[in-house]
Formats: structure tokens, C-alpha cells, sequence
């Protein structure tokens, strides 16, 4: 069974690669979601989620293996993180995005959930065309199979 006959793929609104980060995070909020889907016209580019956005505003050499320890020596960071957000929040999507690998719609479901269970990101779903279709999501996945198992 492929991921193309089941009702699981969440339609998504996307940005264009072009879109400010700031577009991004408007749609997310106003949305209730963590990430939005990046096309060109039709065609599946990137995911940009909140995670990737925060992580853009932490201060280089807080994160990473050599990143300091302890980080209470910076007391409150809100002014340091918004000078940041207010650098970041008109860059590009193109330059923030990842790049999540998406599903063929003809990828079979066990591949499917394989793939989505490594991924941080709900996964998109093209066609043969690299044309976005949507978005599956582990919730979606899981709602679909307990609703299978009760049958």
C-alpha cells in the first residue's frame, strides 16, 4: 500500500523561497504548527521550522560540542536574542531552510514510516513532478493506523 491512497497527507500552506523568515513564523503562529513547507510555484524546495529559526538566534559558541557549559553567567538574554531576531526576521527563506527529503506519493507506507521516524519534520509528499501534494506528519500516521487497528 502506498502513502498516495491513504487519507493522511495534510495539505500545507507554503512560502515561496523568497519569503521573509518573519512571513514564515506569521504562518506558523497563525497556523499552530512548527514548521512551513518552501516551493517554487509548485515544486517542493525546503522545510523551515521553528527549531531552525531558533537556532539561528542563539549566540555563536553557545551550542555545539565545545559550547560553554554553563549559561547563567548571560542572565537574561532577551535583548541579545531580539537584536537577533530583528537581523534575522528579513532574511530569506532560501537561506534558513532545510532540506527535508520528501516522499514520492507512491512510496509504500512501512518506507514511509521509517523515514518519517528519523525525521525532526513532518516529511512533504510530490508527485512525479516534485509537485507538493502535503505534508505527512507522525500524528496524522498514527491517527490513521489506531483508527485501522479498531477495525
Amino acid at each position: 500500500m502506498t502513502i498516495r491512497t491513504l487519507p493522511i497527507i495534510i495539505a500545507a500552506t507554503t512560502i515561496t523561497s523568497q519569503a521573509t523568515v518573519l512571513e514564515a513564523l506569521q504562518i506558523m503562529i497563525a497556523n499552530k504548527s512548527n514548521h512551513v513547507p518552501v516551493c517554487d510555484g509548485e515544486n517542493y524546495v525546503g522545510v523551515i521550522s521553528v527549531n531552525d529559526i531558533l537556532q539561528k538566534l542563539l549566540p555563536a559558541g553557545v551550542d555545539g560540542p565545545h559550547g560553554v557549559p554553563d549559561l547563567k553567567f548571560a542572565g537574561d538574554a532577551t535583548r541579545l536574542m531580539g537584536s537577533h531576531f530583528r537581523h534575522l526576521r528579513e532574511q530569506k527563506a532560501k537561506d534558513i531552510l532545510h532540506q527535508a527529503q520528501p516522499l514520492d506519493e507512491n512510496c509504500p507506507l512501512l518506507e514511509a514510516a521509517l523515514l518519517l521516524s528519523h525525521s525532526p519534520t513532518p516529511l512533504p509528499v510530490v508527485d512525479h513532478n516534485g509537485k507538493l501534494l502535503g505534508m505527512l506528519s507522525r500524528r496524522g500516521l498514527l491517527e490513521y493506523l489506531a483508527r485501522e487497528a479498531e477495525k
